[in-house]
């Protein structure tokens, strides 16, 4: 199986945001990974991941993406450098 990984960045928007794709699948749930919602993990109708939602790039937000990987065994791309070089 092709591991399938999609990251889209937004500085735009204040504080920034951004999305890691992990499947084409519809989410139909979320868990959020702190009280902020910072961070949130959405889940398909089995329960796997589709993707991590980021509402800032920050380290927070970072170390929170960090704890969702390690928790769901997912690999995730520095989003610090990213986030740098787009702002």
């Amino acid at each position: 199986m092709k591991s399938y990984i999609h990251v889209s960045l937004d500085t735009e928007v204040p504080g920034g945001a951004g999305y890691i794709r992990y499947s084409r699948e519809k989410a139909v749930r979320q868990e959020p990974m702190d009280e902020k919602l910072a961070v949130c993990v959405d889940l398909d109708p089995a329960g796997n991941v589709v993707g991590i939602e980021l509402t800032s790039l920050d380290e927070y937000a970072f170390s929170l993406t960090d704890k969702a990987a390690a928790k769901y065994g997912l690999k995730v791309p520095k989003l610090e450098q990213a986030a740098l070089a787009l702002a």
